[in-house]
């Protein structure tokens, strides 16, 4: 377990192809959260965990870590949308869509098990105290928040710029346009469009 302040700048982690930065080390939930801040990071909330299950598993089966945040009212065996929210179980679930959820307000913890009886994967807020060393640390990159999917990016371009009134026939030529550009949030694509408005406002003038 990394204990020192000034050690987990050291801890080395590794990116997946999706974005997924995972550090085989021990920590407890306070040092998780440490060293994920010391390197850009930040922790997954539950929902962007359950909607990377087939990444998780493949990449952490038998290991458990923190996430983002505390308390869960939610109780039982649930099953998740692609979003990774919490859906009832309809009853046709695979393993590897079933979700255990244990309510209470210790910081949440997310089991990517291999033998958990109920499901594949065990979303915790009662049994793991801060104190208690997780399995390794998962995060993604901080300014990965409200990141857009590439594939909706060009959907979000769109109500975007309608919203901001532009002309129909602008907003057919910016999903592309934006698309070049090395913006992932809707937020820069919102502060893009802003610009667009304002130089095109100058232009008139």
């Amino acid at each position: 377990m990394v204990q020192a302040q000034k050690e987990v700048t050291q801890v080395a982690f590794r990116e997946t192809k999706a974005g997924l930065h995972i550090a085989k080390t021990e920590a407890n939930h306070q040092d998780s959260m440490s060293i994920l801040a010391a390197n850009g990071l930040r922790p997954l909330t539950y929902q962007e965990a359950l909607s990377r299950a087939p990444e998780l598993i493949k990449e952490l089966e038998g290991k458990w870590f923190y996430l983002a945040g505390n308390v869960i009212a939610q109780n039982g065996i649930f099953t998740f949308n692609d979003k990774g929210e919490l859906q009832p179980l309809k009853g046709n679930e695979k393993y590897d869509q079933k979700v255990s959820v244990y309510p209470g307000n210790q910081p949440l913890s997310l089991d990517v098990s291999s033998n958990y009886r109920d499901g594949r994967f065990v979303l915790d807020a009662k049994n793991y105290w801060p104190s208690v060393v997780a399995s390794v640390v998962v995060g993604v990159k901080a300014s990965s928040e409200g990141a857009v999917e590439p594939s909706q990016k060009s959907a979000t371009v769109s109500n975007v710029a309608k919203a901001l009134g532009l002309a129909s026939v602008v907003r057919e030529t910016l999903p592309q346009a934006i698309a070049a550009l090395e913006i992932s949030t809707k937020q820069e694509i919102v502060d893009v469009l802003k610009n667009v408005v304002r130089l095109a406002s100058e232009i008139k003038e």
